[in-house]
């Protein structure tokens, strides 16, 4: 974990490290960090969200064929949740590089027989 830490700290993106987590407006989302602000609401709905952005060097051992080593890009995932009516909705937001490393890692494509190859 420490080595995780490491790379996360000296990474030139290390500013832009870090997570957002609680109830936002759709207004609040516009201006969201982590690729939360590609979600298309209504500025008054709120929103449950989840997001986070870390350097790519930390995900370079998992996925090399997609990150490499001093690449220093931020690779974003967010996910938000609200509940229109009395059905939940769920949204999901990522960078093309968390797609593409969870589409080359083996064990994405063995836990998903193969169809994650499709990303």
């Amino acid at each position: 974990m420490d080595e995780v830490l490491d790379l996360i700290l000296e990474s030139s993106i290390a500013d832009d490290t870090g997570f957002c987590f609680g109830d936002f407006t759709g207004e609040e989302l516009a201006d969201a960090d982590y690729g939360c602000s590609s979600f298309p609401v209504k500025s008054n709905d709120e929103f449950f969200l989840s997001g986070y952005g870390i350097p790519s060097d930390v995900l370079a051992p998992l996925c090399p064929t997609v990150f490499t080593p001093g690449d220093n890009s931020l690779v974003t995932f967010c996910s938000a949740y609200a509940n229109c009516g009395s059905a939940p909705t769920v949204g999901l937001a990522m960078s093309a590089s968390f797609l593409a490393c969870m589409g080359s890692n083996p064990a994405i494509l063995a836990a998903t027989g193969g169809l994650s190859a499709s990303f």
